[in-house]
């Protein structure tokens, strides 16, 4: 009897180790089969990514080839190639500088510099000989020193201020009159008047200026468009 029981005990144990077993290669297959299908996927979406990248290189590559199709054509229609252009566009880029250096050698041989004395206010300063000799011109002496002073009247003992006793390129020294349709209209650029008010906002919010037939200070100096 107790050999019976012994080996009904041995085949228990026995038939649940192989259950047990038997559990754990289903669970292992299942999951192999989940990473061949997730390999399956990436393949797939990897091969999709190529194929937008192959369309794009092949855009690309297009848009090249017209991009040079229309230099060809447009080199055609001057009579030039692009190594002569390319020359052109350089000595273009060096003559701009050398206009730069000459206006620049311009306008340091047209600067004074003068040092503010005690008592003297920028009237004063302007009815000097030897810098305007017209108090009246005093509008002129602020508009190149407009930054310098902050936009404001005041001047200070030993300060130091520039005379500029010439015009530069793309300069204006307002007269009696004017305004800024005026000298929009001498400019030829009549229907753009912001422009040059733009481009002395500063100054002319100084002397509040705000529309374009308002009569100007005499002697302003303003920037005109290039």
């Amino acid at each position: 009897m107790k050999s019976f029981l012994l080996i009904l005990l041995i085949l228990f144990i026995a038939s649940s180790g192989f259950t047990q077993e038997k559990m754990m290669w289903q669970e292992y297959n299942h999951q192999l089969t989940a990473w061949a299908n997730r390999e399956i996927q990436a393949k797939r979406l990897a091969e999709q990514v190529q194929i937008k990248i192959d369309s794009l290189k092949q855009e690309i590559k297009s848009s090249e080839a017209t991009h040079q199709q229309l230099w060809q054509e447009i080199y055609q229609l001057v009579g030039s190639n692009e190594a002569e252009v390319n020359q052109f566009m350089a000595e273009l880029e060096n003559l701009e500088k050398r206009v730069d250096a000459i206006n620049e050698e311009i306008r340091s041989n047209q600067i004074l510099n003068i040092t503010v004395g005690d008592g003297e206010t920028l009237e004063k300063i302007a009815a000097r000989p030897e810098v305007y000799g017209d108090q009246a011109q005093w509008t002129r002496l602020f508009s190149y020193n407009a930054e310098l002073l902050q936009y404001n009247h005041q001047v200070s003992p030993g300060m130091t201020l520039q005379i500029h006793r010439q015009l530069l390129p793309h300069e204006y020294l307002t007269g009696a009159d004017d305004t800024l349709s005026k000298i929009a209209n001498l400019a030829n650029i009549s229907t753009q008047w912001q422009l040059i008010y733009k481009l002395n906002l500063p100054l002319l919010d100084y002397f509040k200026i705000t529309t374009s037939d308002q009569i100007l200070p005499a002697f302003l100096l303003l920037k005109l468009p290039n």
